[in-house]
């Protein structure tokens, strides 16, 4: 594979690996690495590794790297989820929650990401979903709202519409919910 073949197919793995399919593309983004002296494809490739493994705190180590290479809709993904991660410290989720936040006024997520999930029987909206995984990875409504650009009363109300259709009745039952989920 040419230079260039490498560095298009690291750019096009990087969406496949924040759509979470990142162990497709793990290996031949390993081998391309190998092939190649782009520190680009490299970082791809590393970036799918960890994605794999689902390591919160790799992953945040990661995203100074990425945002520098341009990949700032990666180190998104990376961000937010290593502030829903069970695994990740308080401080680690903290630090995940105010990159994300940071990262959110700048990039815009994909109708893929986004899309209306089935949630223990219970059909949440996008933005439902996303005010929940929010709620249950700790933010405060005020977080979710500057993170998410809406205001912190309609965060709550969706945050409502989530307790009723799962019949939950705190963010602790929540974040039990989504976890098993």
């Amino acid at each position: 594979m040419q230079y260039g073949h490498h560095l298009l197919a690291a750019l096009t793995a990087s969406t496949a690996i924040r759509l979470g399919i990142a162990e497709a593309v793990a290996e031949t983004l390993a081998a391309a690495a190998t092939e190649t002296p782009s520190r680009f494809v490299r970082l791809v490739a590393d970036a799918a590794t960890v994605a794999s493994a689902k390591d919160a705190d790799a992953a945040m180590r990661l995203v100074p790297a990425l945002r520098s290479a341009g990949l700032d809709a990666l180190a998104r993904t990376f961000s937010e989820d290593a502030a829903r991660s069970a695994s990740a410290s308080a401080e680690a989720r903290r630090q995940a929650r105010h990159v994300a936040a940071e990262l959110a006024s700048v990039t815009v997520r994909e109708p893929a990401l986004t899309r209306d999930r089935e949630i223990d029987g219970a059909v949440l909206s996008a933005r439902e979903l996303q005010v929940a995984r929010g709620a249950a990875a700790r933010e405060r409504s005020r977080e979710i709202a500057v993170r998410l650009g809406i205001s912190e009363r309609t965060v709550n109300n969706h945050l409502a519409n989530v307790y009723r259709k799962l019949g939950v009745a705190s963010r602790d039952e929540l974040a039990a919910v989504l976890r098993d989920a």
